[in-house]
């Protein structure tokens, strides 16, 4: 029976479309690591969970939330494909989208949509 931690690390690598072998490079965990630990159905230590959170991009109580129950359908799309994303093409998005914001910003609110 597959434990928690690693069906929530299953489940995060493939909304990303993480490989095992990504989900290492941008870790830092040896590849061998992370399968024996998701083969043999053990959970990850602290620090090896910290590390796979960091290449997640999240937090530790985000990984260990259920969800984002609050998010509206298109915002989870927007997430789901945001998490996707490489940091540097992250990066390009935030700009573009506080490009838009901060030139909203200079128009009257009643032309504002």
């Amino acid at each position: 029976m597959e434990n928690a931690v690693n069906k929530r690390i299953l489940d995060l690598c493939k909304e990303r479309g993480y490989t095992i072998y990504r989900l290492s490079a941008l870790s830092g965990i040896p590849t061998s690591t992370i399968t024996s630990i998701l083969k043999r159905n053990n959970a990850p230590t602290l620090p090896t969970l910290q590390k796979i959170c960091k290449a997640l991009d999240l937090t530790l109580a985000q990984f260990f939330s259920e969800g984002f129950d609050t998010l509206t359908p298109s915002q989870s799309e927007y997430l789901t494909e945001f998490n996707r994303l490489t940091a540097h093409e992250r990066e390009l998005v935030l700009a573009y989208i506080r490009g838009i914001n901060d030139s909203r910003t200079d128009l009257p609110e009643s032309s504002r949509s």
